[in-house]
């Protein structure tokens, strides 16, 4: 399946949401999806309580900003407090897209954008070991 969100009327909040719920949905067992989003990425205060012993974010939410969310200036981050206002924020997409694919499914996915190191919430972290010598 592909599909593409290009032009200002698709690359909207509910088209971003909508598509990726589509392909979690969509996934079965040995199916491959690719998923990639290039665009702006942000920082927002957590919401909830960060779980006991979660490094990843750093008390931070990463998110996603569509088109249709209003400009923001960095000392404006707590007008976006709420999903609603626009971002779609990592626990979003951990709850409703990463959760929701098959367990026995591949998925590939790029987020092009600044904070995406862990905008999927996952549980996994790269430390570079350097090489001996």
């Amino acid at each position: 399946m592909l599909r593409s969100l290009v032009g200002s009327e698709m690359c909207i909040r509910d088209s971003i949401k909508r598509c990726m719920r589509d392909l979690a949905r969509k996934s079965g067992s040995g199916s491959l999806q690719f998923f990639l989003f290039s665009g702006h990425g942000m920082q927002l205060p957590e919401r909830e309580d960060p779980e006991e012993g979660n490094e990843v974010g750093g008390g931070c939410d990463q998110a996603i900003c569509p088109i249709d969310q209003d400009a923001i200036q960095p000392d404006d981050a707590e007008f976006l407090a709420d999903e609603e206002e626009g971002a779609v924020r990592d626990d979003w997409i951990l709850e409703k897209f990463v959760n929701q694919m098959h367990p026995e499914s591949t998925s590939f996915n790029v987020f092009d954008c600044c904070h995406s190191g862990t905008i999927m919430d996952l549980p996994y972290q790269f430390r570079l070991i350097p090489a001996p010598g």
